[in-house]
């Protein structure tokens, strides 16, 4: 049985103490990190992601029921087990909505702590199996498309949209296709280190004929894990690919793929809108610019104009890093919506990648910034 990582968040040195003594003789069971209130409880929770944690209700910055509240909007699996003295019904429905599984009544024996901790823990771990099963099943045959756009150049797209389809296929191990829809300078091939012997110019040559048996022989297979459809090779034949080129390949590469990710130049082109149109998801790039969230704006706006569902929409805060002095809580103000995602900036880490061809999700080495598209590829998986 995998071992429980248990998080102890209470503002008494002394109950912490407590437990971690009732916790650590106990077989299958690991104590990974304590918190003296809500907000370090909310800070160890997305540095360790602990499987459960310990949570007291009454606690100094945020409560234990706040603090609840955003843990289970970043880390929707973590397992929160309330502990209070007061055990009035109204105290036990507020954990329960914030997103606590269980109740710990202060004070308890070393039995109640480990038999509660242990049995909430398999019974959520039961139910989440039972539920992948569940939508296993119902995904079996429902690809997901994503367009990757900005209404500016330089934010980071392309590196985005690479990095975005190599994560979801570690995530996920199923068939994932990214279509270089930059149609006058695509760079995705030039990313992977790949020089494209065929292209999308080739397939709509024979477009008339094309069916899924024999799509493939348009498209690269790669070491990365993942298929290419490969942009035009010059600027000059990017005008042969058409709204009703773009829309017949991407119902096609759905018959096969699990996972199609778009990656489109800066203009609300006819092509651009397109695709926007048929996909499931659009990841909108912005930086910490304000010029980039100037345009984010703008292009956000565009998309409510054309009706587009708030929730088809995710933003992306690329190269997020509050020394540039604007802040997402400063994006958030400016776009009135949430950010969804953010990028961490590490310049030097993403240039080599590019300048290497190998991208970042590629490599083996962990950092910051293959941190941050896992999360988005659990994010939209």
């Amino acid at each position: 049985m995998k071992e429980i990582r248990v998080l102890i968040a209470d503002d008494s040195d002394k109950t912490r103490e407590i437990i971690e003594k009732i916790l650590q003789y106990e077989e299958g069971i690991k104590v990974v990190g304590q918190a003296g209130n809500g907000k370090e409880a909310i800070a160890a929770a997305e540095r360790l992601e602990p499987d459960v944690i310990l949570m007291d209700i009454n606690m100094p910055i945020f409560t234990g029921i706040e603090a609840t509240e955003q843990i289970m909007s970043r880390l929707p699996d973590t397992i929160i087990i309330m502990m209070s003295v007061q055990k009035e019904a109204d105290y036990l429905k507020k954990a329960m909505e914030a997103g606590a599984k269980n109740y710990l009544l202060k004070p308890f024996n070393t039995e109640e702590i480990i038999n509660t901790l242990q049995n909430t823990y398999k019974k959520e771990k039961d139910k989440k199996q039972q539920m992948e099963k569940i939508k296993e099943k119902k995904d079996m045959r429902s690809p997901k498309s994503i367009a990757v756009f900005s209404a500016k150049g330089g934010v980071g797209k392309s590196t985005t949209a690479i990095n975005t389809a190599i994560a979801i296929k570690k995530e996920t191990s199923k068939k994932v296709i990214i279509v270089d829809m930059d149609v006058y300078f695509g760079d995705i091939c030039t990313m992977a280190n790949v020089e494209p012997s065929i292209t999308m110019i080739e397939l709509i040559e024979e477009m008339a004929m094309i069916t899924t048996d024999n799509i493939h022989d348009y498209i690269i297979e790669t070491e990365l894990g993942v298929d290419i459809l490969a942009a035009p090779k010059k600027p000059e034949y990017a005008d042969y690919v058409t709204v009703e080129h773009a829309k017949k390949i991407a119902n096609l590469l759905k018959e096969d793929y699990d996972y199609i990710v778009f990656d489109l130049d800066n203009k609300f082109s006819d092509l651009n809108l397109a695709i926007m149109d048929q996909v499931d998801l659009i990841l909108y790039i912005t930086t910490m610019e304000i010029t980039s969230i100037k345009n984010a704006k703008l292009g956000i706006d565009v998309m409510k104009s054309l009706n587009y569902a708030s929730e088809k929409i995710k933003i992306v805060a690329n190269k997020s890093d509050e020394n540039y002095g604007i802040s997402i809580s400063d994006i958030k103000k400016v776009l009135e919506r949430d950010v969804d995602f953010s990028i961490m900036n590490n310049d030097k880490i993403v240039i080599n990648s590019i300048n290497k061809g190998m991208p970042i999700m590629a490599d083996s080495k962990k950092s910051n910034v293959t941190e941050s598209f896992r999360k988005i590829a659990k994010g939209i998986k």
